[in-house]
């Protein structure tokens, strides 16, 4: 499978990773230009999701990106390190075709974080982190069942990795009936991918 072999490169062969991460950002512009630009129009103003007031993130927001993500203790990102935490790393993140980053603000802050990781397979990975003093309120289970929503739009298919020893990831995904275990990987983590509703977008 084309998911198991991405995982595979990027935590085994760190250079040919940065050679497709180069690849995947071209093809991935060229292959679904029309889908991203919709999807980065219709949510480039602050949307209301269930109560939550989430932004698509943007050269402008990595101030913002940056103090949220910084400010964790190391014990809050033992299961989340998806890219680095540094201005680089940050400004790839929200300026090319690597990601779809969103984060739920409150009083001229981010309190969570999103992510679709795009690969020009027509293929997505989940990540979300909600700062701790906001988790316990339901805002994890609601910025998951948005970026799912997202990722419908696209029409790509979806998946996440997940750690066993991750108690609050896996209690959001518990109840949801449309995800399936794909596979068992190594040191604990599990990938899991999402059956989302067909949204009937055009191609490219």
């Amino acid at each position: 499978m084309k998911e198991r072999l991405l995982l595979y490169l990027k935590r085994h062969v760190p250079f040919i990773w940065k050679l497709i991460e180069g690849i995947n950002n071209l093809l991935t512009g060229l292959l679904y230009r029309n889908r991203l630009k919709r999807i980065r129009n219709k949510y480039a103003e602050v949307q209301d999701f269930e109560g939550l007031k989430i932004k698509l993130l943007r050269l402008s927001d990595i101030q913002l990106l940056g103090n949220m993500l910084n400010n964790l203790q190391p014990a809050d990102y033992t299961y989340f390190r998806p890219h680095g935490f540094d201005e680089k790393s940050l400004k790839k993140v929200v300026d090319r075709n690597l990601y779809l980053p969103f984060g739920v603000v409150e009083e001229n802050r981010l309190i969570g974080y999103a992510f679709l990781r795009l690969f020009f397979t027509g293929t997505v990975f989940f990540g979300r982190m909600v700062s701790p003093e906001y988790q316990g309120k339901g805002i994890g289970h609601r910025l998951a069942a948005f970026i799912q929503q997202v990722a419908a739009e696209l029409d790509f298919k979806a998946f996440s990795t997940i750690h066993v020893d991750n108690v609050k990831s896996l209690s959001t995904h518990e109840h949801n009936q449309n995800i399936e275990i794909v596979k068992k990987l190594a040191n604990g983590y599990i990938m899991i991918k999402f059956v989302l509703p067909k949204k009937g977008i055009e191609n490219g």
